[in-house]
Parts: C-alpha cells; structure tokens; sequence
C-alpha cells in the first residue's frame, strides 16, 4: 500500500500533537519507524571529530572567500575544471586536501591568505 505525502504529514503532526515532541520516520531493515528526535546535546565530540569540524569550518570561509571574489572564481573554475555550481565543493574538497599535504596550495604566497 502506497501512502501518499499529505497523510504523511497528517500522521506525523497528530503524533507531535500526541506526545508532545518532534518525531522522525525511519526506514530500518524495510519497515518504517516512528521515533521521538535524537536527544543530541549531551554527544561528546572525540577530539579527532572536533579537529575535522574546525578544519570543515575553515574550508567553508575559503570557498566562500573564493567564490566572492570573481577574479579568484574564474580562475579556481578553470583550474578545478567544474562548473560554477558544483566550484564551492570542489573547492573545499581542494582546501581538505591542501590540509593533508596531498596537493600544495595554489595561493600560498600569491594573494596573501585567501
């Protein structure tokens, strides 16, 4: 049996009226669950965890950087060979690896810190 989205979202806001808090449907070994949201405030990050999370956040400030910048963009696009809508993933792709030491850095020295 096909359930269509609307009686989803019936089903799913009478359940928060229900019992008071978010729920979320999973789909576990093919059988759909319904579950209260994930309690995530107390998670305790591993420092390796917390190490990829700054260096993510990083990544992200130099695409944005880059992209911002249209001399830059070009100039990344012509390198990185994608189109503009996929540049910013490419780039932080490129910034995680510049990090690694898999690739050098194409800006080191040019424009300063990008």
């Amino acid at each position: 049996m096909k359930v269509n989205e609307d009686f989803m979202g019936q089903l799913i806001r009478t359940i928060n009226w229900k019992f008071g808090q978010d729920v979320v449907v999973k789909k576990y070994r093919g059988k759909s669950i319904i579950t209260s949201y994930p309690d995530m405030s107390r998670r305790k990050l591993s420092p390796k965890q917390i190490e990829i999370n700054e260096i993510m956040d990083d990544a992200s400030h130099y695409a944005k950087n880059v992209i911002a910048n249209e001399k830059l963009k070009a100039e990344a696009q012509v390198r990185l060979d994608v189109p503009s809508n996929r540049l910013y993933h490419a780039l932080v792709k490129e910034y995680f690896q510049v990090e690694r030491g898999e690739k050098p850095d194409p800006y080191k020295g040019r424009y300063g810190s990008v």
